[in-house]
């Protein structure tokens, strides 16, 4: 099982803050490069709805892959089960 997180809180509270910073960086950058030098902190705001955008998406790909994962264990387990039904049958 793969999917398990096995890091401590500490650690998962110091990469959270390290991903904000990766989120800051990429939000500042790219605003900039897209509407200009200096737009990025003159519109906090939309710095930070790049931050929700990124972190959300990261969330939806992340819980996509694991229960994915899952599904396959389950689909497999079941397809299992039901050959040794008929098996028996």
């Amino acid at each position: 099982m793969g999917d398990r997180i096995t890091a401590s809180f500490d650690t998962l509270l110091s990469q959270a803050s390290m991903t904000a910073g990766a989120y800051m960086s990429s939000a500042v950058r790219e605003i900039d490069e897209t509407f200009g030098s200096g737009f990025a902190k003159a519109n906090p705001a939309l710095v930070a709805a790049f931050m929700q955008v990124a972190s959300a998406d990261f969330a939806t790909a992340s819980n996509g892959k694991i229960l994915g994962s899952a599904l396959d264990r389950i689909s497999g387990a079941l397809s299992d089960v039901a050959e040794a039904l008929r098996d028996q049958g």
